[in-house]
């Protein structure tokens, strides 16, 4: 069992005179590991070796492996080392040459020379390793052996394996390389995938490694740039969904591609100008490194940007090392640890990222991280770097998986978890008491349990993976308890007093941030004081805690003042007490000697029942009450005079009178301040009873103001009110004569109310409304005069002159004009008085105008009404409307359909008019510089195809004009012309015929061809077959065309006898006998073939041929030599070379034959060894023989007629006995027929 040991982080902080120790639970939690330690063990550089299932990792020394460049490794599951490589030797565990381990065709000068991965299917689960294991080798840049794989049987040499010969530098691809192979888990968690890159262009091959062996197809991908043979590196992420390839030479030297784990894909994502030598993923796949020989750095890329610029700027060092030797910083390879190493050339140290998941150089690159140095036991040389570090698949190097158990104190809910689930399909939890008694099984991921007792329990795991399960794997752990602590609820002290905190018995430990480690402390000061009480056994640790704030208080030192007030005012209370360096945090007065609180506030006011002296007590406290002191001071109130006076309520401009009525109980009145309310500024007197006279209505308050002899004020005001005089005042506005004059009554009163109104208009008429109007009979001016009264008898008035103005006529002349003309309108209007200064012309048909004399255009024609209304500049206006008639024009349109070349074009007028109007008379332009026409319906032929603008203008009977234009077209006829690829030929003659018609403008639209042998086509470059008359009459046959253009212009061409057709014979020929066998092999061939055929050739199939034979050669007879099927060939030609050729197919059977023979001696001496039957005829597929011993038992079967019987049994594990047996054959011909034979054989020894 691995324990995490428990922890504490410690922080000590200087808190004024005290020392906190805060004190946290680090972990505590037990954990077994499942060995996950395929790349424990590592070999490289010079001798150079470390074993990382220590920690730190172990120096390595007996390794007999040095090389320049490139190395793999593998160990078991267990972390066992197995074998190790340079690409061209491979080492057991005992570090010997294994068996046929030289000369694979890797190459140690290769960033990568070997990759190593498992053959699926191949799981030793009692040695938790693989059976087989595949060497993938890739030979240097320049070298001829490209990428390659071996095998190495583990089961073989002792289970310490053997490079199998039989599958051992099988080539993959090509010569030259990128120096860099690796391999992926397949997307089904059994599978892998070997990912290789060609060099000189952007191709990757990946091949599949199932449990059948590796595919030899490649899956292809042609991504990103073009790399050249060259030094660099291929990496494959932790969750092999990404590849990163690294290239000296190349544009890219550093790019990433996305990986699909279940096609084999590839996909550009992201590159960047620099790198090339090596790279290396983060274990959480969001970062990669990457360094480049002869360069210090290392570089960091963040994988989680979302473009290629975003990738290339978040490039930044990360690291740099101090190595001036060689190269400097070389390789990069993650180790199971989950850190970084670098090889540093020609050093005794490796550099190391330690936290290589966190960006930026928070992942803590250290140059001299982990130390190789020693001496080799092997070769006795010192061990230092060379370039490379082994080459590991990223599945190798995963953290192992552990089981995690968290929260083992009783009560708890205890967490059961394994550090790693990927490709997990099931987990079976398994916890029993130590006594082996089940509590709980579960198949939860991460189950949770609450234990029903303290004590030790076993917790174990089977845990399934898609393609093994791994053994089971077991944990005690421990659940104690602990009682809570309770130190009690949070306390205050006084300064000098102290308190005893008692944590309680039965704990293992103590621990307070006081620093004390005992179950009972005294406090006198003021903090926070926290207990944690430990309760331990060998794998748990729980513990409880409680905290208990402690704060020491002063005693204050009371005191206050007060205000010297007069009765009625509030006196105000000041605390001014001495906190003594606390905080005051109560306060509590008493005003009425009572012994009762008034008031808790420390700044307070209190208004005392009278005046006199009155003793005040306050007491005041820290720590909310519990430290106080307190203290009493005589409080004095004065006595307050009576302010009062009274007046008589006067109009505005009278003098009100003020008699003073004040009175005070002790002492005397010193001072009277009046203050008579109309200001700002406001009328005052300090005499005792003055006068005041008011100059503007309203109600005022006067306040007077008296003062005793010991300074108490008292205020009285009494409100008086001074009566408004109203303002008189109307609004009115200047008329036209006749028009209504509007007077509204605007006077104002500040108070009371107008209660009457007078009129007067200047022309004897009166009116006593307040709101009013009046029609006056004259164009003059009136003086128009109001008169108010109010309520209280106050008058006022106003006068204002009013004018009647003059009104104008309003009078104008036009003419008819026709549509779209312009139409004039001339202003006569007058006025006697004033000036006219507005217009405003409603044309009838929505439009209008400001102007004295506008022009018009109307959009239709007709009668409209046009108004015309006139302002003077006094604003008086009159109107007046008449008709006006606008002509209708005519529409011209003409209805004119295309023609052809020399066709007679036919012009149609369509022309319209509104009503009354009428169209009388019509003028035709031709367009073509010649014609014109007055007619009405003209016709006219044009000379020459082309575009013509017809111009119609027509004129009515009122002289209106109306015209249009129109675009016509003559349209050219087709120029037709045609030629043949051929004019002569044997039948069927086939000729293409190439149609060359033109036309000066247009397309032409179809073709009609006429071939002459009463056959047609539309096409426009036909081809037709023709055939002879007969077989000995030839065919002349004349060829017409008529084309037509897209504008149904026609014309046609004719070629007589153009073509010429040469029949041809009709081969044919009769076989005798069909079907047949190879016992009567001989065929008659009989020709039967139609027309003059002057020669013969034939084919018979098998080989043999005759060519241009007479007429003597018609007819054949042909022996044959084996069975099959045979196509015979015969071809004729006549006089015109003409030929025809006709095939028949003919059979030859075979006869079947069966022969077995009845005994054989199976003794080795190369005679009669086996027993088999000999069959002629057999279709092989379908044999089976069987042979029985004596009592019925099978000792031998075969379906495959090559494979006879040896005369062994059971099984070939033994030889059968020497007699008599039965054999049955079941066997089918070529014919399909099925047969079956039994018999008897005796074996002989």
């Amino acid at each position: 069992m691995i324990l995490v040991e428990f922890g504490f982080i410690l922080e000590k902080k200087m808190l004024n005179k005290g020392i906190y120790l805060l004190i946290f639970l680090f972990c505590c939690m037990s954990i077994k590991s499942f060995s996950q330690g395929e790349g424990d063990n590592w070999y490289f550089g010079r001798y150079a070796g470390l074993n990382f299932s220590t920690t730190p990792p172990t120096i390595l020394t007996n390794g007999h492996l040095t090389t320049g460049e490139g190395c793999a490794a593998v160990s078991s599951k267990a972390g066992n080392l197995l074998f190790y490589t340079d690409g061209i030797f491979v080492w057991d565990a005992n570090h010997n040459l294994m068996p046929n381990g030289s000369g694979l065709l890797g190459n140690p000068s290769s960033t990568q020379s070997a990759v190593i991965c498992p053959k699926p299917g191949t799981y030793n689960y009692g040695l938790k390793r693989f059976d087989s294991y595949y060497i993938i080798t890739i030979d240097y840049q320049y070298g001829p052996n490209g990428v390659r794989y071996s095998e190495v049987d583990m089961n073989l040499n002792g289970s310490l394996g053997d490079v199998l010969v039989s599958n051992k530098n099988t080539h993959l691809f090509g010569t030259t390389t990128v120096e860099g192979a690796n391999v992926a888990r397949h997307s089904n968690g059994c599978d892998y995938w070997i990912i290789g890159k060609e060099a000189g262009n952007n191709t990757f091959n990946v091949y599949s490694i199932t449990s059948a062996g590796v595919n030899l197809t490649p899956v292809i991908s042609n991504a990103g740039s073009t790399t050249p043979s060259a030094w660099g590196n291929i990496k494959v992420s932790p969750n092999n969904r990404l590849v990163a390839l690294a290239n000296s030479n190349g544009v890219a030297r550093t790019q990433v591609f996305d990986f699909d784990n279940n096609t084999g894909q590839l996909a550009f994502k992201f590159s960047d100008n620099l790198g090339g030598y090596t790279l290396e993923f983060s274990s959480d796949n969001n970062l990669l490194y990457a360094a480049r020989l002869n360069n210090s750095n290392i570089y960091q890329y963040d994988l989680t940007t979302l473009n290629n610029a975003a990738f290339q700027a978040s490039r930044t060092i990360i690291g740099t090392t101090g190595n001036i030797f060689g190269y400097k910083m070389c390789a990069l390879q993650m180790a199971p640890n989950g850190k970084i190493y670098a090889a540093l050339q020609n050093l005794d140290y490796l550099g190391c990222i330690n936290d290589p998941n966190i960006p930026g150089a928070g992942c803590n690159y250290v140059d001299n991280g982990q130390s190789i140095a020693g001496t080799n036991t092997f070769s006795g040389t010192t061990i230092i770097n060379s370039l490379g570090l082994p080459a590991f698949p990223s599945f190798f190097i995963t953290q192992p998986i552990a089981i995690n158990s968290k929260k083992l104190c009783f009560n708890d809910q205890t967490e059961f978890q394994l550090s790693d689930t990927t490709l997990v399909n099931l987990i079976e939890w398994t916890v029993t008491d130590i006594n082996s008694i089940l509590i709980t099984q579960s198949t939860d991921f991460e189950p949770v349990f609450q234990f029903p007792d303290t004590g030790k329990y076993i917790v174990s795991t089977i845990v399934h993976f898609p393609c093994y399960i791994d053994s089971s794997i077991s944990d005690t752990i421990t659940i104690i308890g602990v009682d809570d602590v309770f130190l009690g609820a949070d306390t205050i002290l006084c300064i000098g007093d102290s308190v005893a905190f008692d944590a309680g018995v039965g704990y293992d430990h103590y621990i307070w941030n006081s620093g004390d480690t005992s179950q009972l402390i005294y406090v006198d000061t003021t903090g926070q004081f926290i207990v944690q009480v430990l309760k331990e056994s060998e794998d748990s640790l729980c513990e409880k805690r409680d905290t208990i704030m402690i704060t020491a208080f002063p005693i204050p030192e009371a005191s206050f003042s007060f205000t010297y007030e007069c009765f009625g005012t509030i006196s105000v209370l000041s605390d001014n007490s001495n906190s003594n360096g606390g905080i005051i945090t109560n306060w509590a007065w008493d005003f009425d000697n009572d012994g009762i609180v008034d008031t808790n506030a420390q700044n307070t006011s209190y208004l005392f029942s009278n005046a006199g002296q009155f003793p005040v007590n306050l007491v005041v406290a820290t720590a909310g009450g519990a430290c106080f002191h307190d203290t009493t001071i005589n409080c004095i109130v004065n006595p307050v005079p009576a302010a009062d006076f009274s007046f008589l309520n006067v109009c505005a401009n009278d003098t009100a009178i003020m008699i003073e009525n004040a009175f005070l109980s002790n002492g005397s009145i010193v001072s009277y301040d009046w203050d008579f309310g109309d200001g700002p500024p406001a009328g005052t007197s300090s005499l005792q009873n003055p006068n005041y006279v008011y100059d503007t209505a309203g109600t005022y308050i006067i306040v007077l103001t008296v003062m005793s002899d010991s300074g108490c004020n008292d205020v009285k005001g009494i409100p008086i009110e001074i009566y408004s005089i109203p303002k008189a005042g109307f609004l009115f506005t200047d008329v036209c004569l006749y028009d209504l004059a509007i007077f509204t009554d605007t006077s104002i009163i500040n108070s009371g109310i107008i209660n009457s109104w007078i009129w007067d208009f200047g022309d004897g008429a009166t009116s006593t409304n307040q709101n009013t109007s009046h029609l006056y009979n004259a164009d003059t001016s009136f003086i128009v005069k109001l008169v108010l009264v109010s309520n209280k008898g106050c008058i006022d008035s106003v006068e204002n002159s009013i004018t009647i103005h003059t009104v104008p006529n309003a009078d104008y002349y036009t003419t008819a004009v026709c549509l779209y003309d312009s139409a004039e309108f001339n202003d006569n209007s007058t006025v006697i008085n004033g000036t006219i200064n507005s217009w405003d012309w409603q044309f009838g048909d929505g439009s209008s105008s400001t102007l004295q004399n506008p022009i018009h255009n109307y959009s239709t024609d007709g009668t409209y009404a046009v108004s015309l209304v006139i302002s003077s500049n006094y604003f008086c206006t009159d109107t007046v409307t008449l008709p006006l008639q606008i002509h209708p024009i005519p529409v011209a349109v003409m209805v004119i359909n295309p023609v052809c070349l020399n066709d007679s074009a036919f012009f149609t007028d369509a022309s319209t008019i509104n009503s009354p109007g009428i169209n009388s008379s019509w003028l035709w332009d031709f367009g073509d510089l010649n014609g014109t026409s007055n007619l009405q319906d003209p016709t006219y032929i044009y000379t020459s195809d082309g575009v013509y603008t017809i111009n119609l203008s027509v004129t009515s009977a009122d002289g209106c004009i109306g015209d249009t234009n129109f675009s016509f077209e003559v349209y050219p006829l087709p120029i037709v012309s045609f030629t043949s690829d051929t004019s002569s030929g044997c039948e069927p003659f086939c000729v293409s015929f190439i149609d060359a018609t033109s036309i000066s403008s247009g397309n032409i639209g179809s073709w009609s061809w006429d071939f002459g042998d009463g056959d047609s086509s539309t096409i426009q470059f036909p081809q037709h077959c023709y055939s002879a008359l007969d077989a000995s009459t030839a065919r002349y046959a004349t060829i017409r065309l008529i084309a037509i253009s897209s504008d149904g212009c026609l014309d046609s061409l004719t070629k007589s006898n153009m073509i010429n057709v040469w029949p041809k014979p009709i081969a044919g020929f009769s076989v005798n006998p069909q079907p047949t066998t190879i016992l009567a092999p001989i065929v008659a061939f009989t020709d039967q073939s139609i027309g003059i055929s002057l020669s013969w050739s034939w084919d018979f199939g098998d080989g043999t041929n005759l060519f241009d034979l007479g007429v003597e050669g018609a007819n054949q007879s042909h022996a044959f030599l084996d069975t099959g099927h045979y196509t015979v060939i015969q071809i004729l030609k006549n006089q015109h070379t003409c030929s025809d050729t006709v095939t028949r197919l003919i059979s030859i059977d075979p006869d079947y034959i069966f022969h077995i023979p009845n005994s054989f001696t199976p003794n080795g001496d190369g005679y009669n060894d086996v027993f088999i039957p000999k069959i002629i005829g057999l279709d092989i597929a379908s044999f089976e023989m069987i042979i029985y011993n004596r009592w019925g038992g099978q000792v031998f079967r075969t379906d495959k007629y090559h494979v006879p019987w040896d005369g062994s049994g059971n099984n070939n594990n033994q030889k059968a006995q020497q007699g008599v047996y039965v054999w049955v054959v079941y066997t089918t011909d070529l014919s399909e027929r099925k047969h079956q034979y039994f018999g008897r054989v005796t074996l002989l020894r």
